[in-house]
């Protein structure tokens, strides 16, 4: 017999097979074994992290708005005011004295509002990153055992 002569014979076997039954050739082929139940838990997890993080987010923006809410009415109520006692004034020396204090007390209110909404604001960031970081970490930890089990397992 000449050499390669019973390769070739072997190779026209092979794909006679092939044609006949195109999923002959993956009967041979080993496929690593995957634990879905696993993955499912992994990615339900990953979805309820998500969900928090969603959740404690929606909370930081309802509270920024009921702090905005609150500013806007005490600011609305702070210009009635004003308006009224410049309106009484006699002067207008007193009606700019009047505006004075009103400028300086609304410029006050101002500062703390704003302060009081970034803190809330760092507050809400705060949490989102360690939430997410710690969602993270312990999805790669899954994610490396799964890695490490469906390996083993080929």
């Amino acid at each position: 017999m000449i050499e390669g002569e019973n390769t070739m014979a072997d190779q026209a076997n092979s794909d006679k097979k092939t044609q006949s039954n195109p999923f002959e050739f993956f009967k041979e082929m080993k496929m690593p074994s995957i634990d879905y139940e696993a993955l499912l838990a992994i990615q339900r997890k990953n979805l309820e992290a998500l969900a928090n993080t969603q959740k404690s987010t929606m909370e930081a923006i309802k509270t920024i708005a009921g702090l905005h809410q609150e500013y806007t009415k005490n600011a609305i109520e702070q210009a009635n005011q004003t308006l009224k006692q410049a309106m009484s004034a006699k002067t207008l020396e007193e009606q700019m004295k009047v505006h004075g204090e009103a400028v300086k007390a609304g410029f006050q209110d101002w500062m703390k509002h704003t302060q009081q909404v970034g803190k809330h604001w760092t507050e809400a960031s705060k949490n989102f990153h360690e939430d997410m970081g710690a969602s993270v970490k312990q999805n790669m930890k899954e994610a490396q055992t799964f890695y490490d089990k469906a390996k083993k397992t080929h």
